[in-house]
């Protein structure tokens, strides 16, 4: 009897669960019409393949009433897709993908505008980087690319996005602490970078594992280094920077969702909710683990206070590599 009571009580569990993940997100407000994701880098690319995750679940769980749209909006140095966004003031059915590199540009820029002009709504997780080489590339290790990069300076071609992002700053630390000088390539988005590094225009690549994992398992790139401070369980045998003798840590390589500016606090408590739902999927789960990305929720205004924190600690970084505009 015993028995037959635990499992019923389990199948129960099992119901509720499957309920809970199926049923739209309640409350006094819910979208009725398509909802607009702008994503302001290029298909293909580290934020872009987020932002699809995120709405794929969201309608595969059946979590929101209508569709969650990507639309890439690329250029600007990502500012074409915030000022789009910020155009769209109390608009309920407009958000926008955020990263460190939408954060500081306009601070670089001294623009009349900011990240945080918009209404934050989640942070869903951080991401890792790594420096990427051909499968077959000379460069067995961060060190091989030290030692040529200081036979011929300005000569070793890295890929990355634009200037003051995350990739850049990253980059700069590691040629602060190995001494040297590369030629620092901009593209718009990890799609791009990954596509010039397997043509074999760039040596290197600068990439996070959502944007290289399928091509890294198919042994047409390999990672030599990781920026940080312990290994990444999926991938035991990449050594981090500082473990090559390098000084190399970054940590602020974010990824995550606001709204249009003014909207009504129940839109952005909507939306809030409606992103920890996803963040708490099965799925989500699994997408976690198989891109060896950091689980990192932050919700609404938890959220803006980590921006604002964000942007204290751009100028920090930025300031003495005289890239913020006097």
């Amino acid at each position: 009897m015993r028995s037959r009571i635990v499992g019923a009580s389990v199948l129960l569990s099992v119901v509720i669960a499957i309920a809970i993940f199926s049923v739209p997100v309640q409350g006094a407000w819910q979208p009725s019409k398509p909802v607009e994701f702008v994503v302001p880098w290029a298909a293909g690319g580290g934020s872009d393949v987020i932002a699809r995750t995120v709405t794929a679940i969201a309608s595969e769980e059946k979590l929101a009433p209508v569709p969650l749209v990507v639309v890439n909006k690329v250029g600007g140095s990502a500012m074409t897709g915030l000022t789009y966004v910020l155009g769209k003031k109390g608009d309920p059915h407009t958000l926008s993908f955020v990263a460190w590199t939408n954060l500081v540009a306009p601070i670089m820029e001294k623009l009349p505008f900011r990240v945080t002009d918009l209404t934050p709504i989640a942070r869903y997780l951080l991401d890792e980087q790594l420096y990427y080489v051909q499968w077959d590339s000379p460069y067995k290790s961060i060190k091989d690319v030290v030692g040529a990069a200081k036979k011929s300076p300005g000569t070793i071609k890295v890929g990355g996005v634009v200037i003051g992002s995350e990739d850049h700053v990253t980059n700069l630390m590691f040629e602060a602490a190995a001494g040297i000088k590369t030629n620092y390539i901009v593209f718009r988005g990890g799609g791009d970078i990954m596509r010039e590094l397997l043509g074999g225009h760039v040596d290197v690549a600068i990439l996070n594992p959502s944007e290289a994992i399928a091509q890294q398992e198919a042994k047409k790139i390999r990672p030599l280094a990781v920026t940080s401070r312990k290994r990444l369980s999926g991938m035991p045998d990449v050594p981090t920077f500082r473990e090559e003798g390098f000084d190399v840590v970054y940590e602020s390589f974010f990824r995550g969702v606001s709204a249009a500016p003014a909207i009504p606090p129940e839109v952005a408590a909507y939306y809030v909710e409606l992103m920890r739902r996803v963040t708490q999927s099965p799925k989500w789960h699994a997408y976690i683990k198989e891109t060896m990305v950091t689980p990192a929720f932050m919700g609404g205004k938890e959220f803006g206070d980590y921006l604002l924190a964000q942007e204290e600690l751009g100028n920090r970084i930025l300031t003495p590599a005289g890239l913020i505009k006097p």
